[in-house]
């Protein structure tokens, strides 16, 4: 259900670079074990107060209420909050899901 994620600008450097489309990423599970591959299909770099809730539903967390609400608590425990601070929206398309043996 989840087709879009988002992350402070700030965050991406050398180490951890922003996504770009095209790119391909193995996503971990709770336990840091692989889940699934994805596929970033767009990028948009934009404010924290100009992300509709469309993008906010498709990250999959929730109305879009709690969206914000999740997200400023995550971002001014993570480097602090700002309605402008840029964020780097990605939406995705999953390109494979991993199968694992039953715990």
């Amino acid at each position: 259900a989840k087709t879009a994620t988002c992350g402070a600008l700030r965050d991406f450097n050398e180490k951890e670079p922003a996504p770009e489309p095209g790119r391909r990423d193995v996503v971990l599970d709770g336990r840091g074990r692989p889940a699934c591959a994805i596929e970033t299909i767009s990028i948009a770099i934009q404010r924290f107060d100009e992300v509709d809730e469309a993008f906010a539903l498709a990250e999959g967390e929730g109305p879009y209420d709690a969206w914000r609400s999740g997200h400023i608590d995550y971002f001014d425990r993570n480097g602090g909050y700002a309605p402008d601070m840029l964020l780097v929206c990605e939406r995705f398309r999953v390109v494979e899901v991993f199968k694992r043996e039953a715990d």
